[in-house]
């Protein structure tokens, strides 16, 4: 805020002494640092997470395929089969 003459008015909203601004400030870079720390282990969790992830996805693909070689497997059994059944 300015007076008229373009002077800068301060206008105290309340005063706080040197040591509880330095604890303000103190109890500020703790958080901060617990905040990094959380997010490193977050970050640490969520690549190994994405690693499972992928690990998982490889596994049902191979299962998918493992299941589609065993369906065509048992549709030869059964075709076969069926040729044989007429001569029996």
């Amino acid at each position: 805020m300015t007076d008229g003459s373009g002077q800068i008015i301060v206008t105290p909203m309340n005063k706080v002494s040197e040591k509880e601004l330095l604890a303000s400030v103190e109890k500020l870079e703790i958080k901060i640092s617990q905040l990094i720390q959380e997010k490193e282990k977050l970050s640490s969790e969520n690549q190994t997470l994405s690693k499972k992830n992928e690990e998982l996805i490889q596994a049902v693909q191979s299962l998918e395929s493992l299941k589609d070689q065993a369906r065509v497997k048992a549709e030869n059994v059964l075709r076969r089969l069926d040729e044989i059944e007429p001569l029996a």
